[in-house]
């Protein structure tokens, strides 16, 4: 759900800033999406594993790992936004061409954007183990909802790089603070808080996901 944000922005830029800005937008989300679509596997990872445990009424398992696979999620997304950020610019040149340079600021956006994106898919994959799937839905919806205001609001002025910065913040809202909000979901919204200090623990010892 969250992906459809890219696809909703590059509409936006396009009606609101014209073609040339949204082939700037669409050249940086051709690569974040290649990033993003890593997330397919980080849930495909987790649910067998989730599912069991609480079908076992195992909670203490269950909590802790999910606690582990918060700091995979948050891994997973580190690593895709510093990738990016290594490497970006040079893709950008080379797919592209040099008329699409103005495309990395977006995708350099984009990068941060992975990080939260991946906690909430995170979150997504304890909430069917769950069976809670429909906050997923109201999370997404709330996202989307936020992010064509911010559209609405920053296109005009800033073009392709409003969009971007419209997800970044549309994601952090939707994929982890919108957690908070849900008095029995806070014990997410505090592994994923938590997970954000994953790399600085990974520097301390290796870590141990499973």
């Amino acid at each position: 759900g969250m992906l459809l944000l890219l696809r909703m922005d590059t509409l936006m830029v396009e009606e609101i800033s014209g073609r040339r800005e949204a082939g700037i937008y669409g050249a940086a989300v051709r690569l974040s999406e290649l990033c993003y679509a890593l997330s397919p596997m980080l849930i495909t990872l987790l649910l067998p594993r989730l599912g069991r445990l609480w079908g076992q009424r195992d909670e203490v398992g269950f909590r802790r790992l999910s606690a582990k696979s918060a700091g995979l999620g948050a891994m997973a997304g580190f690593s895709s936004a510093i990738g990016l950020w290594l490497v970006g610019g040079l893709c950008v040149q080379w797919l592209f061409g040099s008329e699409y340079l103005s495309s990395v600021p977006v995708l350099l956006i984009h990068c941060v954007a992975a990080i939260p994106f991946f906690l909430g898919e995170w979150r997504a994959a304890v909430l069917v183990a769950l069976d809670k799937p429909a906050w997923t839905a109201r999370f997404a919806w709330l996202a989307a909802a936020l992010n064509f205001s911010l559209n609405l609001l920053w296109i005009p002025e800033h073009g392709a790089l409003g969009a971007a910065w419209a997800t970044l913040v549309s994601y952090f809202a939707g994929g982890m603070l919108a957690t908070w909000l849900v008095p029995e979901l806070r014990w997410m919204a505090r592994l994923q808080t938590g997970a954000l200090l994953e790399p600085l623990r990974c520097l301390v010892g290796p870590a141990r996901w499973w």
